[in-house]
């Protein structure tokens, strides 16, 4: 298995779903419910970058999706769907931040 970090690539989600179509689950950053995110707390890391989180930051699995919704599997909530802009948003907002794990040959 081969990890590929999405993170400073920004990926748009057309190719989250192109892996998910080929049956490799994303895993994505996003929010609780994909509801707006909160305030956040940032800090500067030694080398100068800042960091910031929120309390409703939060991470699921990408697993379907259609025209109007995505499946993800989430950890507090098991399988569930949501509105596809919503769900985009909510990734958006996280710096289009995902991991794919991907078999490799």
């Amino acid at each position: 298995t081969k990890r590929y970090s999405c993170s400073g690539s920004d990926p748009e989600p057309e190719q989250l779903y192109r892996f998910v179509s080929e049956g490799t689950p994303v895993v994505v950053w996003g929010t609780i419910g994909m509801e707006e995110r909160q305030i956040m707390e940032s800090w500067n890391t030694e080398d100068g970058r800042e960091a910031s989180w929120a309390m409703n930051d939060h991470c699921v699995v990408l697993i379907g999706y259609s025209a109007d919704s995505v499946t993800v599997a989430d950890p507090i909530e098991g399988i569930v769907s949501y509105d596809r802009a919503q769900f985009e948003s909510a990734f958006r907002s996280r710096g289009n931040q995902c991991v794919i794990l991907k078999n490799v040959q």
